[in-house]
């Protein structure tokens, strides 16, 4: 160590110290900071000098950090075994043509991930199809290809779909899909709904019906006088048929509706509701607006009265009414009804 004029040993101290701090700086004691970016690309490698303290920083987290997961592991690399001089010399990557392909798809499938709206989809996954495509095959000069962007892009586009389920649907049948997501702190809401052909449709028609007295003959009878005494007798009926306007609902299937002629089942009622008349049976339709309706009726009848029978004799004369009593009894009926836009057996205001 030289004193000579410095200033002596406290002055030879103080360089000392200079240079340990500028050796320090020197040598690189200071971290070197690092960022991730996670906006930006989802793999990258870069080269740092070895002994030189890296600090590593995440930038661009979701502001919840919610769903990351960070693991840091160190590990040694092992050295690559020794080739013979006339084994091919491994490349260290694609040639640049295939860097580019590579890139391109590997953006296509970023823009994809970046998207928030679902009318932005179709045209960013048309791209990124035609990227797939585009990329260049495996070949002896480019033996990975751009399989790990071409496996990341299908697993982008599998994802923008969603195999709901397999449904079958009878006829007269409504299936709703209801599809909700939070969109700018707003409910947003698709709704679909598939419905197949009704099983058929019931149709009004207005008949014009007949009752016949197959069944059930209507007698009546009045109070016949005789000496000083009535004799109960029966009036002579010829009237074979009755009139009764009726209104007929019918249930015709969906495969009949597009048929000139076809066979269903109809039930009526009469429009005289003081004495209602209920109709019942097949009925043949042609072309939907006219139909040929027959079955059974039950309407009412007059009939004589349980303490009274023909031939009676009574000790006075006693009216139409107090002789009988109206009961319901079945008959045949044939009708022709028609498909009118409203009552034709309505009557107008006077």
């Amino acid at each position: 160590m030289i004193y000579g004029n410095t200033g002596g040993p406290r002055a030879s101290l103080r360089i000392l110290f200079s240079l340990l701090i500028f050796m320090s700086s020197a040598l690189g004691v200071r971290a070197q900071t690092h960022e991730i970016d996670l906006s930006r690309n989802l793999t990258e490698t870069k080269t740092v000098s070895s002994g030189t303290a890296i600090k590593i920083r995440l930038i661009n987290m979701l502001p919840d950090k919610a769903g990351y997961s960070i693991d840091v592991q160190r590990r040694f690399v092992s050295l690559p075994p020794l080739t013979l001089p006339d084994a091919p010399k491994q490349t260290g990557g694609n040639p640049p043509a295939f860097l580019e392909s590579c890139e391109k798809l590997k953006n296509a499938t970023d823009a994809v991930l970046a998207i928030t709206k679902e009318d932005e989809l179709p045209v960013a996954l048309a791209k990124l199809k035609a990227e797939i495509a585009a990329a260049p095959p495996v070949s002896d000069a480019n033996p990975t290809g751009c399989s790990y962007e071409l496996l990341r892009a299908r697993v982008v586009i599998d994802a923008t779909s969603y195999e709901a389920g397999d449904y079958t649907l009878s006829q007269g049948e409504i299936l709703e899909v209801t599809i909700t997501r939070q969109q700018d702190g707003k409910l947003k809401t698709w709704k679909y709904t598939y419905s197949t052909q009704a099983r058929g449709e019931w149709q009004i028609s207005y008949g014009f019906s007949f009752i016949t007295q197959g069944f059930s003959k209507e007698n009546v009878f009045f109070a016949s006088p005789q000496d000083s005494a009535y004799t109960i007798k029966k009036e002579s009926n010829r009237r074979k048929l009755s009139f009764a306007p009726s209104i007929f609902f019918t249930w015709v299937p969906q495969k009949s509706l597009s048929q000139n002629w076809s066979w269903s089942l109809s039930g009526g009622l009469g429009f005289d509701f003081e004495s209602p008349t209920v109709f019942l049976g097949p009925t043949v339709s042609f072309n939907q607006n006219v139909k040929f309706n027959f079955g059974v009726v039950a309407h009412k009848q007059r009939v004589l009265l349980g303490k009274y029978e023909e031939n009676q004799r009574i000790t006075e004369s006693l009216t139409e009414d107090q002789l009988h009593d109206d009961l319901y009894r079945l008959n045949p009926f044939f009708s022709l009804s028609l498909r009118f836009t409203q009552n034709p057996f309505e009557r107008g205001d006077d």
